[in-house]
């Protein structure tokens, strides 16, 4: 369908799929906010920076949590126990909805954060998931 309203070799096309990739569209969406936000508000340039760095002080926080959650969920697949406890529980009758639930309950309560809890049960799960579709 999209080949017919924009052709493989048009233009527009290549400008919109540049346009679209995720990290041009984060680039225009921050500047566009940076000007409407900031300067068309009449804020000096020195507060909006002010701004963006308390926004990326606060942000960092959670990208190093999310970072070393999906570190966690790596080192258990690449290990093999991800797949190990897979076809352990894939004996069990329960639904794997629950015992993902489960899995991801004791993880949160052994190491304190629900995000590491949530990405590395995601890893657990995929295998048990997967054997049973």
């Amino acid at each position: 369908m999209a080949e017919f309203l924009l052709p493989v070799g048009s233009e527009v096309r290549r400008v919109l799929g540049y346009v679209g990739n995720p990290v041009i569209a984060m680039l225009v969406s921050l500047l566009l906010a940076i000007y409407t936000l900031g300067i068309a508000r009449g804020r000096t340039m020195g507060d909006i920076m002010e701004s963006l760095g308390h926004s990326i002080t606060s942000l960092t926080m959670v990208m190093l949590i999310i970072a070393g959650a999906g570190a966690l969920k790596q080192v258990l697949v690449d290990s093999g126990v991800s797949r190990y406890i897979g076809e352990l529980l894939s004996q069990s009758q329960l639904s794997p909805l629950f015992l993902g639930w489960l899995i991801a309950t004791i993880l949160r309560v052994c190491v304190g954060s629900a995000t590491v809890a949530g990405i590395t049960t995601a890893g657990i799960v995929l295998p048990l998931v997967s054997d049973s579709a």
